[in-house]
């Protein structure tokens, strides 16, 4: 049975307030649950950090899509936030000797960042969508209120990411190396987006 919103006025003059909280209430719920893809690409980090723990970290995340060419992160850019792809390509490559070198094309199921989430480093590499992508984003201030939550999520993430793409290692691989270069003090009070 649909009730509408006129018809609830004429019931309730002040059921206006109400029903828009609701709403919000619902809007968020929404926002925050995992939908049955993204369940089903995570599944293997769900089983490793606890369908509960993965459920804290998915719900402070942030839900963010770039179109193709949009630049998600800068080489030389100290953004410390956690990429979790969930669907597009996306292309990673360095600057070396003024030249943008491709390192690697990664999609759905891939976590980038976590070198700079971490160890708070500067970015040494460019993500850029290859096509439209769909991330979850998790920032620091996050993850400060669920490392408090969760006993042992911070190893058991931080394992699963060093399963993944070793950026440093792709750098290495492509001639450079960025280990003799000059290292500078970092300012990790910065912010995503």
């Amino acid at each position: 049975m649909t009730l509408s919103l006129s018809r609830l006025l004429e019931v309730d003059p002040f059921a206006l307030s109400e029903t828009v909280k609701l709403g919000d209430s619902i809007e968020n719920h929404r926002a925050h649950s995992i939908s049955p893809q993204h369940a089903e690409i995570w599944k293997e980090l769900a089983q490793i950090l606890s369908q509960d723990g993965f459920s804290q970290l998915y719900s402070i995340s942030t839900f963010e899509v770039y179109n193709k060419d949009d630049i998600l992160v800068a080489s030389g850019d100290t953004d410390c936030s956690l990429f979790f792809i969930n669907s597009g390509k996306v292309s990673v490559s360095c600057s070396s000797g003024g030249l943008e070198r491709f390192l690697c094309r990664v999609g759905a199921g891939t976590i980038l960042g976590y070198d700079q989430f971490f160890n708070a480093s500067v970015w040494t590499v460019t993500l850029k969508a290859l096509s439209s992508v769909e991330v979850q984003v998790v920032s620091k201030k996050g993850w400060q209120y669920i490392e408090k939550e969760v006993p042992g999520i911070r190893q058991k993430l931080q394992s699963f990411c060093m399963q993944g793409i070793d950026v440093s290692k792709l750098i290495t691989l492509s001639g450079d190396d960025r280990r003799n270069q000059i290292r500078y003090i970092l300012n990790t009070a910065t912010t995503h987006r």
